[in-house]
């Protein structure tokens, strides 16, 4: 078995000491380091737009399709949106976008990533059928723009629907690359010079 009493004996206190000073201070650093996360937000107008464009029917098709991410869980390519999806709830669609409202403000970012958005566009094509632009928002946020949504419903302040714009690019068909192209991309079409 273990001697507690021998194994004490043999550490020189002093160095274990100071390594473990080293190693505290290294372990403070790195607790107290500050992550910076990439937070998007929407302006408030742009909300109001999406909910003045939206269509009902539109969202109910879109909720009864929605199911259809489930089934990409443990895909490859798309399993992290659609596991994302899964916890998502849908406040309003049209036939260019869909809003919806996610729990974690991380969440909403991942979605809302603009490097992101030609593979979303591409996953919500193969599962709905048509392409759609994703935008996200946090649940508070969510009844906070459905509560000014309302009021200015109300007082007849909703801003103008016509001047939404929302890009929806078809997604590049990759064509089958020449030796010839290869080495343009390589060498430039200037520094080329074909010969006979």
């Amino acid at each position: 078995m273990f001697n507690q009493k021998k194994y004490d004996n043999n550490i020189d206190e002093e160095n274990v000491s100071r390594e473990t000073l080293k190693i505290d201070n290294k372990i403070n650093n790195i607790v107290n380091t500050k992550v910076s996360v990439k937070q998007i937000q929407f302006d408030r107008i742009f909300l109001l737009k999406l909910l003045v464009n939206a269509d009902k029917s539109e969202r109910m098709n879109d909720e009864i399709m929605f199911k259809g991410f489930l089934n990409y869980e443990y895909d490859l390519e798309y399993g992290k949106y659609s596991r994302l999806l899964k916890k998502a709830i849908i406040v309003a669609s049209s036939e260019k976008y869909i809003l919806l409202s996610l729990e974690s403000s991380l969440e909403c970012d991942l979605l809302n990533d603009y490097d992101r958005k030609y593979e979303l566009l591409d996953f919500v094509e193969k599962v709905i059928g048509k392409r759609k632009r994703l935008f996200s928002i946090c649940t508070k946020d969510k009844n906070i723009l459905i509560k000014e949504f309302k009021e200015k419903n109300k007082l007849k302040q909703l801003p103008d629907p016509g001047d939404l714009q929302i890009e929806l690019k078809e997604k590049k068909e990759l064509k089958e690359l020449t030796s010839k192209d290869l080495v343009i991309d390589l060498i430039g079409i200037e520094n080329l010079q074909m010969e006979e």
